[in-house]
């Protein structure tokens, strides 16, 4: 027997029930499953192809459902102290149940959306919840992926209107995933973007809060990936450090980072036909120069007490604003 009650964020009717038929419920989602599997693929296969779509869209449907399932489990662990907030909690969840960090990152990030009920944990943020966008997720219209998509691009606006876009975005990003599928919600941030109103939104604070570089793990070949997101700043000092010493010609000759600053030193007060005559034979592909810029700057700069001089004139920025 289940009771309903109103729950936070607008979802309504949702069912307060028994421990003892979620058990049961759980023990015959499994034995339906291993049904399932043990007809195997030659059972579909006599099945008539409409019969058969019509079989698979509703096993994808019961799929979809289950996000709500893992809303609620990861809530439920997270009110309860057990599983940490914020950046661990993806490897915590990845860590008990198997799951690829990634799998784990969209299921936290689609639970901050999808939870039902408040929490008295005071680490986990509670963000503007999105009720119609759950009621889509326990019908089976969308998974929990283009949910997570919606909360990254919702998390990097400017915290003074995340709540306000979250919820006026909430019916259009169901109707558009009904329309044009879930893959249509990467496509939203110009949407998110005109509903805040302004231009330019994000502030300097902004900016630096979602700052970061992250150095991925090294692959067999030793080499590792680097991603991230910079601020305007760092962003302009790197873009004046490739057009000085990632050009054809630049830091040739070595590998390393404190001979390059010195063939940077030698080259200091060429003439232009000497550079361009520095650049022949240099077959580093632009992506191959500007890492060698990179690390000659960080080699010189970190530890080898050098300071690199421009071969050819040194960059200036310059910033272009309007009056107001």
């Amino acid at each position: 027997m289940t009771d309903t009650a109103t729950a936070t964020g607008g979802v309504t009717e949702l069912p307060v029930g028994s421990v003892t038929d979620l058990i049961a419920a759980v023990d015959t989602l499994g034995v339906a499953v291993d049904t399932i599997l043990a007809q195997g693929e030659h059972t579909w296969h006599r099945i008539g192809t409409d019969e058969r779509e019509k079989l698979y869209r509703r096993v994808e449907q019961a799929r979809r459902k289950l996000s709500a399932v893992d809303a609620a489990v990861v809530t439920g662990f997270q009110a309860d102290f057990v599983m940490p907030c914020g950046p661990r909690a993806p490897r915590w969840l990845a860590d008990r149940f198997g799951l690829t960090h990634r799998e784990a990152k969209t299921r936290v990030a689609a639970a901050a959306r999808l939870a039902t009920t408040e929490t008295t944990n005071p680490a986990l943020v509670c963000d503007a919840r999105l009720p119609q966008l759950t009621a889509a997720v326990r019908a089976g219209v969308l998974d929990a992926e283009p949910v997570a998509r919606l909360d990254r691009m919702i998390a990097a606006l400017p915290c003074s209107v995340q709540d306000r876009v979250a919820v006026a975005a909430d019916a259009p990003v169901v109707e558009l995933v009904r329309t044009a599928g879930p893959d249509a919600v990467a496509g939203l941030r110009p949407f998110l973007l005109g509903i805040v109103g302004v231009e330019e939104p994000y502030t300097d604070d902004d900016r630096a809060r979602v700052r970061e570089v992250t150095l991925g793990r090294q692959g067999e070949d030793g080499m590792t990936p680097i991603s991230g997101a910079l601020t305007p700043e760092l962003a302009s000092v790197l873009q004046r450090l490739m057009a000085d010493y990632a050009s054809p010609g630049s830091l040739t000759g070595t590998a390393d980072g404190a001979d390059g600053a010195d063939a940077a030193d030698s080259a200091d007060g060429a003439d232009a036909a000497g550079a361009e005559s520095a650049g022949v034979g240099d077959m580093r592909t632009p992506g191959q120069r500007r890492h060698d810029a990179l690390f000659a700057a960080v080699s010189a700069g970190y530890g080898r007490g050098r300071e690199l001089v421009p071969g050819r004139g040194t960059t200036t920025i310059v910033a272009a604003v309007t009056l107001e």
